[in-house]
């Protein structure tokens, strides 16, 4: 932890939406493409855009979110 403050670094949790721990930021994801409206599952660099930007200074004031990247599934 003191490496991380002293760094600014960031935690970032990679899971499946069934994941339900509270910790730092947690990206979730669509595993099967029924849950996408694009019928689609995310493609490796749709996530890899999404964790760079968590990992930015762009998301410096964001924290503590569970961000779901899962091509629209909650609107199903």
């Amino acid at each position: 932890m003191p490496y991380l403050i002293q760094s600014n670094g960031v935690i970032i949790n990679i899971s499946s939406i069934s994941s339900k721990r509270p910790h730092a930021n947690f990206l979730n994801h669509a595993e099967a493409e029924s849950l996408s409206v694009f019928h689609r599952g995310a493609e490796p660099e749709e996530m890899a855009k999404t964790v760079a930007f968590l990992a930015s200074n762009t998301s410096s004031f964001v924290t503590g979110i569970n961000l779901r990247v899962d091509g629209g599934g909650l609107l199903k």
